[in-house]
């Protein structure tokens, strides 16, 4: 699950700017497990918070994705 959230957010962050998306990303492959998970986490441009209100947040965008799917 964590994993999973995870790459949602990232993947939203490549939706709303994918050259910063692409630069945290590569940030992240570089550090892999050296720092504790949360700061994994921060280097790849996310949150490593398991809040409802951001899980919310990721399910709200993934909606969006999956609506503007069904309008093509």
């Amino acid at each position: 699950g964590i994993s999973q959230l995870g790459a949602l957010a990232v993947y939203k962050n490549y939706i709303e700017n994918p050259e910063a998306a692409v630069k945290a990303y590569k940030e992240f492959l570089s550090v892999a497990y050296s720092k504790p998970m949360d700061k994994v986490y921060e280097t790849a441009g996310i949150k490593f918070d398991f809040s409802a209100e951001y899980i919310g947040e990721l399910v709200q965008f993934v909606k969006k994705e999956l609506e503007e799917l069904g309008d093509e």
